[in-house]
């Protein structure tokens, strides 16, 4: 992903030269100047912990201790009913009645990472409300997690709400809930198998979706010869990169949502 990739050269490439700032905190100011107000403690809590890498140390990092983890986002769960003004982008969730509990987990744990998320909740399927939800929830999504189960692959509404977001381009993320064939349509895909080992699935789902760390993103980036390097742990540099590409993602989407509703206006 081209945002991960961006990110994680900007990390490696630390200290802007001539200047006490990290390359990755200057991004991140320029990106809340257009972000909206809930935004902006996540953004400043991310450029405080990148102030001790410019600090003029050569040796300095990171602390492990001073890494907050992600936080669950000031609007966490939404839905049709969720007032306009109090949106922000989110992963839509698209799965089976039968799946219900799985969901509910899988919400809940993304939402612990950082993710608000997009679930339908209108009980007659196909009608006018269900289609302005669906719409309007991938519209507004940057991510869309389709869960396969026995279930959602003989539902035609878990297959409308798929082709909707491949048509619009999302990025889309099959998640294996239950054991079952692979539906026709994701056949190219990966699938990320969480009814084998629901902890690791879940590591890789969230280490997928916008915002998160490529493993061969870290390899190729690198620092400019203007600029200072610094040793960033591992383990910090992935939370990093996925704190500050989730940002510019949600930033991003929430620009882009506000100029498609003043263009329908």
């Amino acid at each position: 992903m081209t945002v991960t990739r961006t990110i994680t050269a900007l990390l490696n490439a630390a200290c802007l030269p001539g200047r006490k700032m990290h390359a990755l905190a200057a991004l991140l100011s320029a990106v809340k100047l257009g972000s909206p107000e809930p935004m902006h403690r996540e953004i400043d809590s991310l450029v405080s912990l990148l102030k001790p890498l410019c600090s003029g140390d050569p040796k300095a990092k990171i602390s492990s201790k001073l890494v907050v983890p992600m936080q669950r986002p000031s609007n966490p769960l939404q839905t049709i009913e969720t007032p306009e003004d109090e949106r922000t982008p989110t992963v839509f969730i698209s799965y089976a009645h039968a799946d219900d509990a799985f969901a509910m987990k899988l919400i809940s744990d993304l939402q612990n990472a950082g993710h608000a998320i997009w679930i339908d909740t209108v009980s007659i399927k196909g009608g006018d409300a269900w289609v302005r939800s669906i719409a309007d929830g991938i519209r507004n999504s940057y991510a869309f997690v389709t869960l396969i189960s026995p279930d959602a692959n003989t539902s035609r509404w878990v297959l409308r709400e798929y082709l909707l977001a491949e048509n619009l381009g999302k990025a889309i993320y099959p998640v294996m809930a239950r054991q079952a064939d692979i539906p026709f349509q994701m056949i190219d895909r990966q699938v990320i198998m969480l009814n084998e080992s629901y902890a690791d699935g879940l590591r890789e789902l969230i280490a997928a979706l916008p915002g998160a760390a490529g493993g061969d993103a870290a390899g190729r980036a690198g620092g400019g010869s203007a600029a200072a390097r610094v040793d960033v742990p591992p383990s910090t540099r992935a939370g990093a990169d996925n704190a500050a590409a989730s940002i510019v993602a949600r930033s991003v989407e929430s620009r882009r949502a506000g100029r498609d509703a003043r263009r329908a206006a």
